[in-house]
């Protein structure tokens, strides 16, 4: 039942997520918020008497303001990573338009996604997107690639003078040496 939840209710409340945390839509927020925990009691199986809290930790869910919060937050670094996207020239145009610490906060407050760019703008310039994860900027040959091992010094008797040891080491060591040569 819970995953029928999950699927059902709560992808369609989060795809509204933006309009419903605007500041006029308070009263339907609150409302919102009852259905999320009349529709996780009935999930579940609780009573009304139920705290809150007991039912959200159960069900292993955040509170639907931590999770908008999230949402906005995926959003904002989603359009971050496509670069010129129309949503952070808009984000970029209100915070520029808003050049007055009364409109500002007048902004921040009617907008509430604004807030959650003016805490991530910092890191509009390390956000990049890629077709493969960073960490594989190679192909997947260089990372498993085994350098043959060298045997030509086992082909040395043991009980030879240790100086051919030294010798062999020195002109080994520097064939396969890390240095650049100056």
């Amino acid at each position: 039942m819970l995953c029928l939840y999950r699927a059902v209710f709560r992808s369609a409340i989060e795809y509204g997520c933006q309009i419903f945390k605007l500041k006029g839509n308070q009263c339907e927020f609150q409302q919102l918020e009852r259905l999320v925990n009349r529709n996780m009691r009935l999930a579940l199986g609780y009573r009304k008497s139920t705290p809150i809290n007991v039912l959200m930790a159960e069900a292993k869910e955040t509170p639907l303001s931590l999770r908008f919060d999230l949402m906005s937050s995926r959003f904002i670094f989603r359009s971050m990573s496509k670069g010129n996207s129309t949503t952070l020239q808009s984000f970029k145009y209100v915070e520029n338009v808003s050049y007055s610490p009364i409109r500002r906060s007048q902004a921040l407050n009617s907008i509430p996604i604004l807030k959650r760019y003016v805490a991530q703008k910092y890191a509009l310039n390390i956000i990049r997107r890629s077709n493969k994860p960073l960490a594989y900027n190679f192909c997947l040959d260089s990372y498993s690639y085994v350098h043959p091992i060298d045997e030509s010094m086992a082909s040395v008797p043991r009980d030879s003078n240790s100086l051919i040891f030294r010798t062999r080491f020195r002109e080994l060591s520097t064939t396969y040496s890390a240095k650049p040569d100056l």
